[in-house]
């Protein structure tokens, strides 16, 4: 998620290709962790992730469901 120019267009893609019913596990970063603060605080200063677009965990939830995804229980 972090390193995409635009996370909604591929999350709308990924749901289009996606098995119904499928899962999906997506892997970042959550800006409002600890680890994720660390990371703001270097970013202009680290190379790798730079360009890095950091997002909350509400935030990547808002973009699975404005892409159509929903939570399995």
């Amino acid at each position: 998620m972090c390193f995409v120019d635009a996370p909604e267009a591929i999350l709308f893609e990924t749901r289009q290709v996606l098995k119904r019913g499928a899962p999906l596990v997506i892997g970042f970063v959550d800006r409002a962790s600890q680890l994720g603060q660390q990371f703001l605080i270097h970013q202009a200063e680290n190379i790798f992730y730079r360009k890095a677009m950091f997002y909350s965990a509400s935030e990547v939830g808002k973009l699975l469901r404005n892409t159509g995804f929903v939570e399995q229980t």
